[in-house]
């Protein structure tokens, strides 16, 4: 994984992310160590980063 990838979360795996940064955090900025932090580019949450388990990351599309 690295920053730039496209994404799906599964089980679900609706919905295409970017991959925005490989440092999870929370809101308030406390590190998440087994997080990466995704990007909606489609939906409700389109912009706004948040922070996913690693375990749940499928890479559909790799970055350059």
């Amino acid at each position: 994984m690295q920053v730039g990838d496209l994404v799906t979360v599964a089980p679900a795996k609706t919905g295409i992310y970017i991959l925005t940064n490989l440092n999870g955090h929370d809101p308030s900025g406390t590190k998440l160590p087994d997080c990466v932090m995704l990007t909606s580019l489609n939906g409700p949450a389109m912009g706004f980063p948040l922070p996913m388990q690693k375990q749940w990351i499928e890479v559909v599309s790799q970055s350059r």
